[in-house]
């Protein structure tokens, strides 16, 4: 648990003692449930839920849409440079030692201003009635992350929300554009003795587009490992904010501006101090959105700019059948295999200790 790593100040010996009942009884060892994995996926307007099972099968639960806090939240996540953001009072509260050793000896809830709770409970609501079972466990993307200093708050208002909810995760959140990636296989290779050949760096675009708007990420991929280099995310480039400017322009302003900016970040070469890369190798369609035809065909006008038709059609081929759990469906089945290693180790552990 985090604060137990903060015991730098004497204590009191009541409060010690109240302390090591906690730290013993957390440290041990829980087998992981891992008939399944779960994800949550969250987009500008929506979350979605996804399972994976032993068996190698999917389901995917639900598609919730968010209320007013959470979609004003999504959509101005800022990857340039974000204000701060309302932060839960619960998580205020507890920003403090003694604050985090009450919480856990006595957890009572208060009501929470964060925005990101009501579709988190929503979710897991949702995945117990379909599973038909507990759940305390899920692995969470969203569709960028925001910039510099603010990413440490996203990421703690995400985890006051599943404390709220009453899950935790595994390992830190994700984007849906990289997951999204690694599910149609876009995941190099690179061996691990010296000399083993390695599969080149290459330009990946993932583009999220919804009703509400559009996230266009564009990443290097390398032996597996993914790192972004331009973000688009925009709330005015939505299908609906696009169907209202269209109806009230009778110009191609609108379709202008989202060509302006899909130019800006899909520009090539990507340029590097060591060199650069010349072209996108791939491309990532995910969102409820990702088979409009106005937009594709806008993606093909601007890829068509830089390549042969023949590359553009490879490139866009790759749009999935199931564009909206795309990604919830990949991060499903890795907490599903996080938990199962995480099982086999541990039932190593146990054997090597009884010896």
């Amino acid at each position: 648990m985090p604060w137990a790593h903060r015991i730098m100040v004497p204590l009191s010996p009541f409060l010690a003692l109240l302390c090591t009942c906690v730290c013993v009884t957390s440290a041990t060892a829980k087998s992981l449930d891992a008939s399944y994995g779960l994800a949550f996926s969250l987009s500008m307007d929506y979350g979605v839920a996804s399972a994976y099972f032993p068996n190698g099968t999917y389901r995917d639960i639900a598609k919730i849409e968010g209320g007013p806090r959470f979609k004003d939240y999504m959509r101005h996540i800022d990857p340039v440079g974000a204000p701060d953001s309302v932060v839960s009072e619960h998580l205020q509260a507890e920003d403090s030692f003694l604050g985090g050793v009450l919480k856990h000896l006595w957890p009572i809830r208060h009501p929470s201003n964060n925005p990101l709770t009501a579709m988190f409970k929503a979710l897991r609501s949702a995945s117990e009635s379909a599973l038909e079972r507990p759940v305390s466990i899920v692995e969470i993307a969203v569709n960028c992350f925001p910039h510099g200093p603010r990413l440490s708050t996203f990421f703690a208002e995400i985890d006051a929300a599943l404390e709220d909810s009453s899950m935790e995760k595994l390992r830190p959140p994700r984007t849906n554009g990289e997951m999204a990636a690694r599910a149609k296989g876009i995941e190099g290779y690179c061996g691990d003795e010296p000399g083993d050949p390695c599969d080149p760096e290459r330009v990946v675009l993932s583009v999220e587009n919804t009703r509400s708007g559009l996230t266009i990420i564009m990443w290097t991929e390398t032996s597996g490992s993914y790192d972004f280099h331009r973000v688009l995310h925009s709330p005015e480039l939505g299908q609906d904010s696009l169907d209202n400017c269209e109806r009230r322009n009778a110009n191609q302003s609108c379709i202008d501006e989202l060509k302006n900016s899909i130019r800006t970040v899909a520009k090539m070469p990507l340029k590097f101090n060591w060199g650069g890369l010349e072209r996108i190798e791939a491309i990532v369609l995910l969102g409820e959105g990702a088979v409009d035809a106005r937009l594709n065909g806008i993606l093909r006008d601007i890829l068509q700019e830089q390549y042969a038709t023949e590359v553009i059609d490879v490139m866009l081929s790759s749009a999935s059948t199931d564009p909206i759990f795309l990604a919830s469906r990949n991060l499903a089945r890795t907490d599903w295999t996080m938990k199962d290693n995480g099982n086999k180790a541990a039932d190593i552990q146990d054997r090597w200790e009884l010896r």
